[in-house]
């Protein structure tokens, strides 16, 4: 083999192993699964890969996309009407909705906003100096746009999202967004769940341990 030969063969042995270098780096970084971050829930795929999956959950777990990947949930226990039956119930006839709140909560009704048409703040009149227990907020927008807004608004604040997944609220399509805090601050973590009817865009705001309850009792009335 003279030298010519050599340093061909040389770079060509350099060529396949960039090739399996790099195509390793796409193999890994493309069925790398996501890291849960709940003892409930695992995955089974990436965001890249999800569109191409087909898979059944056990018993006792559901479906779930997020930002990550999709997977399998372990299904909450059921709220059943047991659980809310000595709520009071707010009913907001101007915008079209009724929800429960526990007794010791007091909605109020912020006038005056100049993003919201509406906007009711849950603030626990008994425990935690009136805390605001949960929000709902009326703007004029589509299911789309409102979700951006929230996103948009959640990032002027030290939070991260870290789960976006598709539900119901009052019987239409919602989005769930999960955020909590950013690991150098003490953000108390929230959800916010968007859903849209007619006109109007309705989100409401609550830690994620109370907002299962809450759209539990979340309605839409004529």
């Amino acid at each position: 083999m003279n030298r010519n030969q050599k340093g061909f063969a040389h770079f060509l042995v350099l060529v396949i192993v960039i090739a399996v270098v790099l195509a390793g780096g796409w193999f890994y970084s493309t069925y790398k699964l996501p890291k849960s971050d709940s003892p409930d829930k695992y995955y089974v795929a990436n965001i890249k890969k999800c569109h191409l999956m087909f898979y059944t959950c056990p018993e006792g777990y559901q479906n779930f996309t997020d930002n990550k990947g999709c997977g399998c949930e372990m299904i909450s226990p059921a709220i059943n009407d047991v659980e809310v039956s000595d709520w009071d119930t707010y009913t907001n006839e101007e915008y079209g909705y009724s929800v429960k709140h526990p007794p010791t909560v007091e909605p109020i009704d912020i006038a005056n906003n100049d993003i919201y048409e509406n906007m009711v703040n849950f603030r626990d009149t008994k425990h935690d100096n009136e805390k605001v227990l949960f929000q709902i907020t009326v703007r004029k927008s589509d299911l789309k746009d409102q979700i951006e807004f929230e996103k948009w608004n959640a990032s002027h604040i030290p939070v991260r999202l870290i789960n976006e997944k598709n539900i119901l609220m009052g019987g239409l399509p919602a989005v769930r967004l999960d955020y909590e805090s950013a690991e150098e601050y003490s953000y108390e973590p929230r959800s916010i769940v968007v859903t849209a009817k007619g006109d109007y865009a309705y989100s409401t705001s609550a830690h994620p341990d109370h907002v299962e309850r809450i759209l539990f009792t979340f309605g839409f009335i004529e």
